[in-house]
């Protein structure tokens, strides 16, 4: 079945708990440093500094120029939102330079049974809610140190709440690694919106994810169930 392990796969390890670093607020090292002396345990809030003026000004120009006599359709209010959301993803990606995979791309090469491997770059509260199916948590904070053993022939990708952290991570990793380590566009968000798969802490499927702040959540859809 796509993206399931056979039994002859050595299977990803995280090194013990106690030989990583125990320090939840220290700033990892010898990564870009984000703006405003952020660590890569907090990614940007969606209205922070210039960037979002430079989403939003197009967006609110473009609204006003369609005039205010009618109310928006939920549909073009739901396109509008997700204009912002990639206009915001692609500042993060060309802040991080990691190179990205699309969603769709990695949903069809799993459907064609290529294995990947998956590491959640977020906080355990995060994390707790719901991951994609058999990824593993790595704290942003563990990233340079965490000693992994990956299948060679899989294909490593780095995710987080819309790219920011995991970018950074993604960057160290394939410095770290010497092998190309993924960025996945977007993040839990994009992935969760475009119908991705994602369990909870029973491995069970889950119907949410955690969009880590207010801010966040307006750019991710509600699933029914």
């Amino acid at each position: 079945m796509a993206g399931q392990r056979t039994a002859g796969d050595p299977l990803p390890r995280l090194s013990a708990p106690g030989s990583l670093p125990d320090s939840p607020t220290r700033p990892v090292r010898h990564l870009t440093s984000p703006p405003s002396g952020r660590t890569l345990d907090r990614p940007p809030s969606p209205t922070d500094g210039p960037l979002y003026l430079l989403v939003l000004l197009p967006l609110l120009l473009s609204a006003a120029s369609c005039g205010s006599d009618k109310p928006s359709s939920p549909s073009e209010r739901r396109a509008t939102i997700e204009a912002e959301y990639r206009e915001l993803v692609k500042g993060y990606n060309k802040r991080t330079g990691a190179q990205q995979i699309g969603v769709g791309d990695v949903l069809g090469r799993l459907a064609q049974g290529e294995q990947f491997v998956f590491l959640d770059i977020r906080e355990a509260r995060e994390q707790k809610v719901s991951t994609l199916p058999q990824a593993i948590r790595l704290h942003p904070d563990d990233v340079e140190q965490a000693r992994l053993s990956l299948p060679s022939q899989a294909t490593v990708v780095t995710y987080c709440t819309a790219g920011y952290r995991s970018g950074m991570a993604a960057v160290v990793l394939t410095r770290r690694l010497g092998r190309t380590v993924y960025n996945l566009d977007g993040g839990i968000i994009e992935w969760f919106n475009h119908g991705g798969p994602v369990v909870g802490p029973d491995a069970k499927p889950a119907m949410k994810i955690d969009p880590y702040s207010k801010e966040w959540a307006r750019f991710v859809r509600t699933h029914k169930h």
